[in-house]
């Protein structure tokens, strides 16, 4: 039997002010941001989180960036 995920990391390899994330946890977690930003990582706070339904969240930010999100 498989066991259920808990967490998802999502990387934003092109930049963008929209990340739509795909996760599959059948839940609404807690999204945590870490974007490129003038050349080094940094923990954001997104304009915005949409839950679309328990499966995908997108995240609005006012500019478009890469890097990462982690779900839990």
């Amino acid at each position: 039997m498989r066991k259920p995920a808990f967490s998802h990391v999502h990387n934003q390899t092109v930049s963008s002010s929209v990340w739509t994330i795909n996760h599959g946890l059948n839940a609404k977690p807690s999204v945590a941001v870490t974007v490129n930003y003038n050349g080094s990582l940094q923990t954001i706070i997104p304009n915005n989180i949409e839950y679309v339904d328990n499966n995908t969240v997108v995240v609005h930010f006012t500019t478009a960036y890469t890097g990462s999100a982690r779900l839990v």
